[in-house]
């Protein structure tokens, strides 16, 4: 019975690593493949076709929508919003025209930048990393850290979405 039971043990913590790596493997593909993606199209900018545009949001510095685009397909969005408080950059990355990955970053200012001319202090800053495979999140990278839900990636997934299409649409 002793043999048994350390068999059956033995057997599950050989088979448990390649269950978890699978999966694990399948994401990293994913990622890779993200990453990759993200160098190619920044690495090319300078030969994408350009169209920069102003959001209709409300931003008492300026705000700037670039588009990137390869021939007519669309490579990149990024939106930047300028504040006396601080500055919120969003990128959305595309492949084969679907959303694969989200970036964003939010900084405060400890001060109001006429204040400080020339130096701004950061109060804090925040970071979001979204990956997409088949238009829908299944990685959320947040910093600082924070806790999300699964049932807030289809949420996540379809504001993303919509956010990045409303931008490409402005006039």
């Amino acid at each position: 019975m002793k043999t048994l039971h350390k068999t059956l043990l033995a057997f599950i913590f050989l088979i448990m690593p390649f269950g978890v790596f699978s999966q694990n493997s399948n994401d990293t593909v994913k990622i890779n493949f993200i990453k990759t993606q993200f160098a190619r199209i920044n690495n090319n900018l300078k030969s994408f076709k350009k169209v920069t545009k102003e959001d209709i949001l409300e931003s008492t510095e300026g705000n700037e929508v670039t588009l990137y685009y390869d021939r007519d397909t669309i490579k990149k969005v990024s939106a930047e919003y300028m504040g006396e408080m601080g500055k919120d950059l969003e990128e959305y990355y595309f492949s084969n025209k679907k959303l694969i990955f989200y970036y964003a970053v939010k900084t405060r200012y400890k001060q109001p930048i006429y204040l400080s001319p020339g130096k701004v202090l950061i109060a804090a800053k925040d970071e979001k990393r979204y990956y997409f495979n088949d238009d829908t999140i299944f990685l959320i990278k947040l910093s600082p850290k924070q806790l999300v839900s699964q049932s807030d990636y289809k949420k996540l997934s379809a504001e993303t979405r919509k956010e990045a299409y409303r931008l490409m649409r402005l006039k």
